[in-house]
């Protein structure tokens, strides 16, 4: 038996009934569509919650911008879709943290190490510098 359907539901391993439709643009969706686009607009804002919390904010925002495709006044796929894009740029800002903060940490430990720099030799002033002061 072959399983026939939408990307998102060939992604979770579910039956879709999903088939092309003969309708014209302008007619109303069937009860059964209208079911099945609600169902999809679930499975893929499911799809971009879970991938968010594992840290794969760009599949995140993939899955978010394929349930927007589904219903484009889905505030919770927008929402996803801001939420990943905040989640990614936090995440890169702890990493470019991390590495300045390694990097001040390798030279701090450069500055506390021996200096290889050769200072002036002491000036010796004359016996008689006072007078020569004044």
């Amino acid at each position: 038996m072959r399983m026939m359907g939408c990307a998102c539901c060939l992604l979770l391993a579910v039956g879709c009934s999903e088939q092309p439709v003969d309708n014209p643009v302008d007619s109303e969706p069937t009860p059964i569509e209208e079911s099945e686009a609600r169902r999809h607009l679930r499975l893929w804002l499911q799809l971009s919650s879970d991938a968010l919390e594992r840290g794969e904010f760009d599949l995140a925002q993939a899955h978010a911008r394929k349930a927007l495709e589904t219903d484009p006044h889905s505030a919770r796929a927008t929402e996803l879709l801001a939420l990943a894009a905040k989640k990614r740029s936090a995440a890169n800002d702890r990493k470019l943290r991390e590495k300045l903060n390694a990097e001040w940490r390798e030279a701090i430990e450069r500055l506390q190490g021996p200096c290889d720099l050769v200072g002036p030799e002491p000036l010796n002033y004359p016996e008689n510098w006072d007078e020569v002061v004044r």
